[in-house]
């Protein structure tokens, strides 16, 4: 546990560097005797029930007084409230602790009913009849609860409590806390942090507010602290805990994915679907997975987009291209992961339709995936730019990269070149085009024509003779790439760029047929 609040409260230091404190007067509560300022329980006022009767012998029974009451609040019957404490009025000088029960009974009606002008003269009387010594925790709290629940500031009463000196209790500082959420005061909920660290109060505070109040600073952009609290006092979360904790995750995860922060996403996603798999299945919806899917193509995040691609699968949802766009992007830019891709796109891409457009795009990060990852794509980038590299450098990078592409090649004919079935050849999908277009592109960029048009001739050419059970048709992209090729073929090589164009000579009469 020591460890624990070092930890946290390192991260409380860091947040409260960055943190601008809104100064905040002082204000005094109000404790005049004043007539205007008391809430007078007069008999008269209230019309007396038959079945209660006055409470006159000094011996009364306190469980009995309190079962009373709380079942007068459990009915939200302010008028039998009002009955209770004037019963105990007449019955002689209340003690300490059934004036502390009839208040926290009486604020809370009235907090209920929105009452504040009534609620704020009572408790400016009990800060009178009560002495400070006897203003308990639970006291406390229930003023908080009744300011909040009127939609006023509790600053007032925080500046009371801190003035008087006492030690804030559980239930005080939870009630302060979930003003402060309320509030949206970050610099108090920081606060109120270091407090409860010091006095050793988080174990006490519910978890499903500890879960709020986590969401409150993620909110405010303090993402770190909001995972080492839920790290240190929020899971793992028991079938003992409040049903809605989990929930509460739920709403925190949606919270850092929109803030765009992988560490927590990530750290809030692994723990809901590694611990509560079936309770998550309704709460993650198809929007959630979406950002949850772009979120890890911009952070390059691969086992995260393909960790949700089998929660959607698992929960029988339709793949769209939402869907599949993001993870393949996360999967390219990773490098490494090509194998994956090519049997996503080759299983599911059929059932897919795309634009000119988004098959460019998909043809582009598939090239950077057979090029080794955006890392190593943009190395070969300044690479190529470069007059000076050493050979024994340059071989060994190129050698890597041709060793990754020849396996993306190799599994794409396992998959797309196999003898039909019954002579019968069947369209390939736009994503299959993209697919082999990538493959082109990416000879392209080692300066390799040759063995882009070999590639081309794999899938493209003799259609008659073809071995493959998909039928290819060139399409504007592959011409694009075609022209490429022939510009990068050399004197050397005029009779390859001899061929090229008279393919790209066809090709262009195809098309306008």
């Amino acid at each position: 546990m020591q460890q624990v609040k070092v930890h946290l409260a390192s991260s409380i230091r860091k947040c409260r560097t960055r943190t601008c404190y809104e100064h905040r007067p002082t204000r005094s509560f109000s404790t005049s005797s004043n007539p205007k300022n008391q809430l007078k329980l007069d008999t008269k006022t209230v019309s007396r029930s038959s079945e209660s009767p006055i409470i006159i012998n000094s011996n009364r029974s306190q469980a009995s007084i309190r079962h009373r009451f709380e079942e007068a609040q459990s009915d939200k019957n302010v008028v039998r409230i009002l009955e209770l404490c004037q019963e105990l009025k007449q019955a002689g000088r209340p003690s300490q602790d059934e004036l502390k029960l009839a208040y926290r009974h009486l604020i809370s009606i009235l907090a209920h009913y929105g009452l504040w002008t009534q609620l704020y003269a009572t408790v400016n009387e009990l800060m009178e009849l009560i002495e400070l010594k006897d203003r308990d925790d639970l006291l406390w709290a229930t003023i908080i609860e009744g300011f909040i629940k009127c939609d006023r500031s509790t600053d007032v009463i925080y500046s009371l409590i801190i003035s008087t000196g006492i030690n804030i209790g559980p239930h005080t500082i939870t009630a302060l806390f979930r003003a402060a959420i309320l509030e949206s005061n970050l610099s108090q909920s920081i606060l109120l942090l270091q407090v409860a660290i010091a006095s050793e109060l988080l174990p006490q505070i519910p978890k499903t507010l500890l879960i709020q109040l986590a969401g409150s600073l993620a909110e405010h952009g303090q993402l770190n602290l909001a995972v080492d609290l839920l790290h240190s006092f929020v899971v793992p979360i028991k079938e003992t805990d409040h049903p809605d904790c989990v929930g509460g995750l739920t709403r925190l995860l949606r919270t850092c994915v929109n803030r765009s922060d992988p560490q927590s996403t990530l750290y809030c996603y692994s723990y809901l679907t590694k611990n509560h798999p079936d309770m998550i299945e309704n709460l993650l919806d198809d929007g959630l997975m979406i950002e949850l899917l772009s979120l890890s193509s911009r952070h390059i995040m691969p086992d995260l987009a393909l960790n949700v691609l089998s929660q959607l699968v698992r929960t029988r949802r339709k793949l769209e291209i939402t869907h599949l766009f993001p993870t393949v992007i996360a999967l390219c830019r990773a490098g490494g992961r090509m194998s994956e891709v090519i049997e996503i796109l080759v299983r599911v891409g059929k059932e897919l339709a795309i634009g000119t457009e988004e098959n460019e795009l998909v043809a582009f990060n598939l090239m950077v995936g057979h090029l080794g990852g955006l890392s190593e794509y943009r190395k070969l980038i300044q690479s190529n730019a470069q007059e000076e590299i050493p050979d024994g450098q340059q071989d060994e990078r190129r050698e890597e990269i041709l060793n990754g592409l020849n396996k993306s090649k190799q599994l794409c004919r396992d998959l797309l070149i196999k003898r039909p079935k019954n002579n019968q050849h069947e369209r390939a999908s736009m994503i299959s085009h993209s697919l082999v277009n990538s493959l082109i592109q990416a000879d392209l960029e080692l300066h390799r024509p040759l063995e882009s048009l070999a590639t081309f001739k794999t899938y493209f050419s003799n259609p008659q003779n073809r071995s493959t059970c998909f039928v290819f048709q060139p399409d504007q992209h592959t011409l694009s790439l075609l022209k490429n090729a022939a510009e990068q073929a050399s004197s050397d090589h005029r009779s390859l760029q001899t061929e090229i164009l008279s393919i790209i000579d066809d090709l262009q009469k195809e098309i306008s047929c």
